[in-house]
């Protein structure tokens, strides 16, 4: 068995975690590069576009198509993507950031990493 690895690309504030063995992409990692958070300043800001499937009701009412970008508060995801669920609280590194802990909130295939005053800090994308 072949141990997976990462190709890091922080000029455009991504990473990719490779499967070992197949060589495909298991995870995809965008970075906000949000003042404050631990990796400030290692990464720059990936200007990302994720592209929300619509319902079924939504596209018969010709609602505006729904999408996260890197500006985006919380609360506004929270209102695309419904009730979070119950977040995992990252402390580690929190002597290192004035926003504190870090909270991760995990969809269908999205794991949001958010700072204490509602700021994205990462979003992984995986299958």
């Amino acid at each position: 068995s072949f141990p997976d690895y990462i190709y890091s690309y922080k000029k455009l504030g991504l990473d990719f975690s490779i499967d070992g063995v197949s060589h495909t992409i298991k995870k995809i990692i965008l970075h906000t590069n949000i003042p404050g958070h631990v990796n400030f300043c290692l990464y720059n800001k990936c200007h990302f576009k994720i592209k929300i499937k619509e319902t079924n009701e939504e596209k018969d009412n010709s609602s505006p198509e729904k999408s996260i970008t890197p500006e985006m508060h919380w609360n506004e995801v929270q209102k695309i993507m419904g009730k979070p669920p119950t977040p995992l609280i990252n402390d580690k590194g929190k002597e290192l950031s004035p926003f504190g802990a870090t909270y991760f909130y995990g969809y269908d295939s999205v794991i949001f990493e958010v700072t204490k005053n509602g700021f994205l800090a990462t979003i992984t994308l995986f299958n």
